[in-house]
């Protein structure tokens, strides 16, 4: 079986990491926030939530894509 990872991004910013792998990690790094300075958090993990848990409109994008999975 593939793994499918979809990462779902809103304005710029990282919502949600959908996966059918529990296994996976995923690490965020926004250089955009490390270069603002100390006060940023050094916490760059981020948790993952079932594939079968995504929002409706995002479950439909990801499955009409033209990407095999």
């Amino acid at each position: 079986m593939m793994t499918d990872l979809v990462i779902e991004i809103q304005g710029g910013v990282l919502q949600s990491v959908y996966t059918n792998d529990e296994s996976i990690r995923v690490a965020l790094i926004d250089w955009d926030d490390i270069n603002d300075g100390p006060s940023v958090s050094s916490e760059l993990s981020f948790p993952t939530d079932p594939i079968d848990s995504m929002p409706g409109e995002t479950s439909a994008l990801f499955l009409n894509s033209k990407i095999e999975h």
